[in-house]
């Protein structure tokens, strides 16, 4: 599996062939996801079903992908689910962005906060704009930070914009006292 993730995915597939059939749910994972990058899908959604079955989070989250691109989103929305309840961040995410989309923003914040907790950067960002929209400059920045970083570029400049937002406040209200 080693070989696998070093990008070396020709030298990967015996070993993993192997893994996999001695019952390795991670090898199923790895193996499926390998053989659907080649195309090979009637061999690689069995394996990463049958991971998915087996509780492996990355495995779930590839299951509810294929199945979106089938244009079955209950039951991909299910694994999707299923895969953020495991603790896969980028399913979490994602979960965040489908709430958000529909209008369900405790929900959309609940995964977010989550996925953020764990270190996702877009989560933390996403977090922040959301809390930005309700007006919580000061929980946003926060989460805002964090998304900074973690090497988010949208974040910085959401800080940027923030620091000169008080800038500005601060010279009004000095202004105003002038007066």
């Amino acid at each position: 599996m080693r070989l696998f993730r070093q990008g070396q995915s020709l030298e990967a597939e015996s070993p993993l062939r192997e893994a996999a059939d001695a019952g390795n749910v991670k090898a199923k994972t790895l193996l499926g996801v390998l053989l659907h990058q080649r195309g090979q899908r009637s061999e690689a959604e069995p394996l990463l079903q049958a991971a998915a079955e087996a509780g492996d989070a990355d495995a779930m989250e590839m299951v509810a992908f294929l199945l979106r691109e089938r244009g079955e989103h209950t039951e991909s929305r299910r694994w999707l689910e299923r895969s953020a309840n495991a603790g896969n961040p980028h399913s979490m995410a994602k979960m965040g962005q489908l709430h958000q989309d529909e209008g369900a923003t405790a929900e959309a914040e609940r995964w977010y906060k989550k996925a953020a907790k764990t270190g996702h950067a877009d989560a933390a960002y996403n977090l922040a704009c959301l809390l930005l929209r309700r007006g919580e400059d000061s929980k946003a920045e926060q989460w805002a930070w964090r998304a900074a970083d973690a090497g988010s570029l949208e974040a910085k400049k959401t800080l940027l914009a923030l620091a000169a937002k008080r800038r500005r406040d601060r010279h009004g209200e000095e202004f105003l006292r002038r007066r």
